[in-house]
């Protein structure tokens, strides 16, 4: 990390190097966090411990194809429809509140696994 941070301080500018560092820790913490996600899914499902390396391999690259996409279209949709920014925003800004007042002993709210069209 150090290194591409360098070379685009380099290379760039520390504008760049800055955003580059930005971006690695928020996708460090993303992919730290998807541990959580991971394990009781697999636990769910069964997957036998012979599969999981198989699973997490054409899981990353899904993601990462499938990130690749949406980052590419919504970057697209921001930067040509301006007005889309500010309720996009306000969707974050909302969801992430209603995850921080959360207090998780609610009872099922219908998204558990059990209840996921793709599982049944």
């Amino acid at each position: 990390m150090c290194f591409y941070a360098g070379a685009g301080w380099l290379l760039y500018g520390r504008e760049v190097a800055a955003e580059f560092t930005a971006a690695y820790f928020l996708e460090y913490k993303l992919s730290a966090d998807n541990i959580f996600v991971f394990m009781p899914v697999f636990k769910y499902l069964d997957v036998v411990e012979s599969a999981l390396e198989f699973a997490l391999k054409w899981g990353i690259a899904d993601a990462v194809v499938l990130r690749a996409v949406k980052m590419s279209l919504g970057s697209e949709l921001v930067g040509s429809f301006h007005f889309l920014f500010v309720p996009l925003t306000f969707t974050l800004l909302i969801s992430a509140g209603k995850q921080l007042l959360a207090s998780g002993d609610e009872e099922d709210d219908g998204n558990s696994l059990e209840n996921n069209r793709i599982v049944q």
